[in-house]
């Protein structure tokens, strides 16, 4: 073991959200000497995530001897990146009390992950078509890129040129094509979001900075509408990411619950559950009558979560208690990862992996 002030030694690799990570233990201290910190080092990086530690050191009974959490770190796609940093754990002299008798030390990581949306898999060279389309002219003889559909948005007509080709990833949108009409025109949507719509369509990417621009919410409402579900999922991140929780009040909260089921909002709803499961006297007089019945599971899936004496299983398969304790940002990336539906609920999704296991499980004994 280290020997030194800011000396550290290195835990063998482990994995977690498909990416590999160590553990560094500082037995003297990082920052403050003779306090011991950790720190979590991400490898191979393969795209980024956002994640949160919680280190506990265990006695040699195996109990919970001591825990702190983490700040939460983003891990960007650099090969060494960020780390995740837990400073004055425990005094150096706990530690080594908690030293088993074959000089094995026991600390337990536990990752969550806080933010994960499925990068748009569109190809980005199609960008080049929609910008080469746009134009200030309706004369098909003046536009390039072969487009063959043309919008007309908002109150002031704003004109955007598309392939009706490449708009059938979001059908919705491309149905609204008519060979009738020599223009289709949108008013139910603001012109720059619908330009971000088009924008996702043709494979770029959303920033933070363009939803918030354009508000979260109208972004939310046009890709719900309109099938783009890399942007639905990306606008309700942000939003969920923007709300103020002492700025959140138990009318706002309900409010944002309703929203979030009828437009099938996973990360919103969870967002909500475990604020009301949080500040449950906030809500006691609340009326829940209008609220739909199909929360209540999610809602006791939240206070699962909230449990600290939740069970630790050591089976890699799917089960339904495992997969409902889980966060939908864990459940997305699963989804994501298995090539399945993102924007689903939170039932679906687990029926989705469970379902997905078996077929794995039955395809590996028929081999």
């Amino acid at each position: 073991m280290a020997s030194r002030f800011r000396q550290s030694v290195s835990s063998p690799n482990f994995c977690a959200f498909g990416s590999h990570f160590n553990l560094y233990l500082y037995p003297y201290g990082d920052v403050k000497e003779f306090s011991v910190s950790v720190e979590i080092v991400k490898r191979l990086n393969r795209r980024p995530i956002r994640l949160e530690a919680t280190i506990i050191f265990k006695d040699t009974d195996g109990y919970h001897m001591r825990g702190r959490v983490s700040p939460p770190c983003t891990f960007n796609s650099l090969e060494y990146g960020p780390v995740l940093r837990v400073g004055d754990i425990l005094e150096r002299s706990s530690m080594l009390s908690s030293v088993a008798h074959n000089d094995t030390l026991v600390i337990e990581v536990r990752l969550r992950l806080l933010q994960y949306t499925p990068k748009n898999n569109c190809n980005s060279l199609l960008l080049n078509l929609l910008e080469d389309g746009e134009t200030d002219s309706l004369d098909p003889r003046e536009r390039v890129g072969a487009s063959d559909m043309i919008f007309e948005v908002g109150d002031e007509r704003r004109v955007f040129y598309a392939h009706r080709l490449i708009l059938r990833s979001a059908p919705p949108l491309a149905n609204l094509y008519d060979e009738n009409k020599e223009s289709i025109t949108v008013r139910d949507v603001d012109p720059d979001v619908f330009r971000l719509l088009l924008h996702c369509c043709y494979g770029g990417e959303a920033t933070r900075e363009d939803l918030l621009a354009t508000c979260p919410k109208k972004c939310i409402d046009a890709a719900d509408k309109y099938g783009v579900v890399y942007l639905k999922l990306k606008a309700e991140e942000v939003y969920v990411d923007s709300i103020k929780p002492h700025e959140w009040t138990a009318e706002d909260v309900i409010d944002d619950l309703i929203y979030a089921d009828s437009k099938h909002l996973e990360l919103l709803r969870e967002a909500c559950l475990e604020y009301i499961v949080e500040k449950k006297a906030n809500f006691l007089a609340m009326d829940f009558s209008f609220v739909p019945g199909r929360i209540i599971t999610d809602l006791l899936s939240a206070v699962a979560r909230t449990e600290d004496d939740e069970e630790d299983s050591e089976d890699e398969g799917f089960n339904k208690k495992k997969l409902l304790r889980m966060r939908i940002q864990e459940l997305r990336l699963l989804l994501w990862e298995k090539n399945l539906e993102v924007d689903c609920s939170r039932q679906a999704a687990v029926t989705l992996l469970q379902t997905s296991s078996v077929d794995s499980s039955n395809s590996a004994c028929q081999v």
